[in-house]
């Protein structure tokens, strides 16, 4: 997750930034890593275009992902926050470690921003601890979900600064209670082994929510 700007001026003289970029962009996703995932790619497009969706609104699909942003584990999902909504939180996913929040800005967009705590990467700096950076995300809603149409969403992860988690990606959500299915075209940290033959920067990542309760 790079950022505007480190916590602390200067990155530890140990570590450079590319090894950061390549640490940060190393980590697998657990939501579309396995191969079996990609065995139902066909019945997740199946549900998300033409099942008839339980309900018209992002709830109760719009929690937060490891890092801030409304998602699922490790990929964003095309919910968003409602308007004027603020969430706070904490996760770690070694060597990983986030305190985020994220606010529903406008009907349809939502800004994250999270300090990453790299929990393996110590500093020199008496009292700093480990390694930490930040950042920032947008995501806007560019289509709601519909009987008819699947949620669109489009948005940047850590868009400006260090970059060390940089992605722009496309997702689309299809709720149908008690599943949320979701399948996304992203570049960077969200580009998933499933690639396009031609355009390489771009692949596919993907999952399914489970809600026990419709609230």
């Amino acid at each position: 997750m790079g950022s505007p700007g480190y916590i602390h001026t200067n990155p530890p003289v140990f570590m450079s930034t590319n090894r950061l970029k390549r640490a940060g962009k190393g980590e697998s996703f657990i939501s579309w890593n396995s191969p079996l995932f990609f065995r139902f790619i066909p019945v997740l497009l199946l549900f998300v275009f033409w099942a008839a969706p339980a309900l018209g609104w992002d709830r109760p699909f719009d929690l937060s992902a490891n890092w801030g942003g409304t998602g699922l584990m490790e990929i964003p999902t095309a919910r968003v926050l409602e308007d004027g909504e603020l969430r706070f939180g904490a996760a770690q996913a070694l060597p990983y470690r986030w305190y985020t929040a994220a606010l529903g800005v406008f009907p349809g967009l939502e800004f994250g921003g999270r300090f990453t705590e790299f929990t393996n990467v110590p500093t020199n700096l008496n009292g700093y601890g480990n390694y930490k950076d930040k950042a920032f995300d947008l995501k806007y809603q560019l289509v709601p979900e519909s009987r008819k149409w699947p949620a669109v969403a489009m948005g940047l992860h850590d868009f400006h600064g260090t970059q060390l988690f940089e992605a722009q990606y496309l997702s689309l959500s299809r709720q149908v209670f008690p599943f949320d299915l979701t399948l996304g075209i992203g570049r960077g940290r969200l580009r998933g082994p499933l690639r396009f033959p031609v355009f390489d920067q771009f692949g596919l990542f993907g999952g399914i929510e489970w809600a026990l309760h419709r609230r």
